[in-house]
């Protein structure tokens, strides 16, 4: 299922947060797990008309930058959440497959330090905050839009583990 398409409810109370916050922690370890002695040539061969696997990694870190300025937009008050790029023009435009993986793996492993840095110390009224998603048009929580993250990760590293297995990883 393309991620556009997917519709999201959010049932579970604020206090799930723990293992969401471990969800988020395990992105790196996991891009980790899948790397091996894979090729350069797998990583950054495009699949089916779309973004190699390496790219697909890129756009993790890519998006970084967005999930902390939502989290600063939820801690603000701010009524409806800053929007994302939906062309993924940033994504498009980086060259990701130019790069080393480390490189991008080691940037990807900051930018997520820095995010749980800043929603480890929140309390459970922080992650009951709640403000507009812009595309979704509904009402979400920080904790939500922890829940969001994570389940982007795992469309990305589905995608990767697809590709791999595709090239015989």
């Amino acid at each position: 299922m393309q991620w556009f398409e997917r519709e999201f409810r959010f049932p579970f109370p604020v206090d799930v947060s723990p293992g969401i916050l471990e969800r988020l922690r395990g992105l790196v370890p996991r891009v980790r797990s899948k790397i091996g002695d894979g090729s350069t040539l797998v990583w950054t061969t495009r699949f089916e008309d779309s973004w190699s696997a390496q790219e697909n990694i890129g756009h993790l870190l890519d998006l970084e930058e967005l999930w902390s300025g939502r989290v600063t937009d939820f801690l603000s008050g701010v009524e409806r959440l800053r929007p994302a790029d939906l062309d993924n023009r940033r994504t498009h435009d980086a060259e990701h497959n130019t790069r080393s993986l480390e490189e991008t793996v080691t940037a990807l492993q900051g930018a997520r330090d820095a995010l749980l840095e800043a929603v480890e110390k929140l309390t459970p009224d922080d992650f009951g905050r709640a403000a507009e998603h812009p595309r979704l048009g509904q009402p979400m929580r920080l904790i939500d839009h922890l829940y969001f993250v994570a389940e982007h990760d795992d469309h990305h590293l589905a995608r990767v583990a697809k590709i791999l297995q595709c090239y015989g990883r």
